[in-house]
Parts: structure tokens; sequence; C-alpha cells
């Protein structure tokens, strides 16, 4: 696959994951339920929604995408339920 096929697609990838509907649906819905708790609504909202993913991509960065050593940390049994349980191939 070429360079520039890796990075749209890598990068079409991280804009569905961050700005998908429910990312736009979900922050009206939350500000209406938070009963003018909006400070901690919206670090909330900043946690789940933007900073365990972006933490998510930065791990697998860190093992260059490979799964198997990615979830390797866990044993040898866990890697398997948790890539089968998450991607069919």
């Amino acid at each position: 696959m070429s360079h520039f096929k890796i990075i749209m697609t890598t990068g079409i990838a991280m804009f569905a994951m961050f700005f998908g509907s429910g990312n736009l649906v979900f922050p009206l819905q939350l500000g209406v339920m938070s009963h003018g708790h909006y400070a901690l609504a919206n670090l909330g909202l900043l946690i789940t929604g933007v900073l365990i993913p972006f933490l998510g991509l930065w791990s697998m960065m860190l093992y260059n995408g490979n799964r198997d050593q990615y979830f390797g940390l866990l044993g040898k049994f866990a890697p398997f339920i948790v890539t089968s349980v998450r991607y069919k191939k």
C-alpha cells in the first residue's frame, strides 16, 4: 500500500472516531442532563471522548500498530481473547 493511501486511511479513521455522529449528538444531550454542572460534564466528556481515544492511538503508535506485541503484555491467552472479540478478519 502506498504511503499516501496509508495516510488517507488513517486520517479518515481518526476523523470518524473523533467526529462521528455520536460525538456530535451526545454533548448536546450531556449539556441538557448536567443540570448546571457544566464544568464536570465537560471534563468527563473531554476525558472519555478525547483523552482516552488519544491515549489508545498513542499507545498503539509505540508498538508500531502491532496488535500481537501490544496485547502480548497481558500473557498468552488474553491477546487471543481481546483480538477475537474486538476484531473480525
